[in-house]
């Protein structure tokens, strides 16, 4: 956690949201949303309802419709299984910087991106958003 805390404090210029903020958030802040809306559901005798609207409220600054975005992962997947292309990712590990090197094979030529971030989760989102962008471009 602490690493998280000492990645906030650091002067930001990028999106404010999400996994492209370039910082995963810790698995333990979906735990307690979750958490808490099981605690509502409980308190409110099994009322969805009343789940929803608490939830609602507390989300609704994190989370919109113009906010989320899809996972870019699984949109090149996709991107790549329509056209019958193949993809593979190679990671690595160094002085604390995760980096990822995404491949797509398009009719015999190679494409490629590479990104890092402060693991390999954010580092491979961060190279399939790059390589699907550059093949939406060029690959019709």
């Amino acid at each position: 956690m602490a690493y998280y805390f000492e990645n906030f404090k650091q002067p930001f210029t990028g999106p404010s949201h999400g996994w492209e903020a370039g910082i995963g958030l810790p698995k333990v802040l979906g735990d307690v949303i979750e958490s808490l809306a099981g605690a509502i559901y409980l308190d409110s005798k099994y009322d969805k309802e009343v789940v929803w609207k608490s939830m609602k409220q507390l989300l609704e600054p994190l989370a919109t419709p113009e906010t989320v975005e899809r996972d870019p992962v699984k949109l090149l997947q996709e991107f790549c299984a329509r056209r019958s292309y193949s993809s593979s990712y190679t990671k690595a590990h160094k002085d604390g910087v995760s980096s990822v090197v995404v491949e797509v094979q398009v009719e015999g030529t190679t494409y490629s991106a590479t990104e890092t971030g402060p693991d390999k989760i954010v580092a491979k989102k961060l190279a399939a958003k790059s390589l699907l962008n550059n093949l939406k471009a060029i690959v019709p």
